[in-house]
């Protein structure tokens, strides 16, 4: 399934939360990462400058919140220094995000 990709016009509503910024955010991950092979992961920064390439940094809270959601579902796994932490985000430092063991039945 292919996911529209956003635009930098939708900028203001991605602050965290659960409205239609969230979901979008959270489609464009999946969207990234369906792009790419399964084995690959992504950079949450990748994400939020997708969104916005002057602002991306002000979208990081907005990503990592989509990520703790699709990654308590299982669709994605949050991984850290290669080894898969657990979504309830108590971990700091740099993350990669890829495929988790529900992927393939996300849809």
């Amino acid at each position: 399934m292919t996911r529209a990709p956003l635009t930098a016009h939708h900028t203001s509503q991605y602050t965290p939360g659960v409205g239609s910024g969230q979901l979008a955010v959270s489609r464009l991950i999946l969207s990234l990462l369906e792009v790419r092979t399964a084995e690959s992961s992504i950079c949450p920064s990748q994400v939020a400058r997708a969104i916005d390439a002057d602002e991306w940094r002000g979208l990081m809270a907005a990503v990592r919140l989509a990520a703790i959601r699709l990654a308590a579902a299982g669709i994605i796994e949050i991984a850290q220094q290669g080894m898969t932490v657990e979504p309830d985000g108590r971990w700091r430092g740099p993350i990669r995000l890829r495929r988790g063991p529900v992927w393939e039945s996300r849809d």
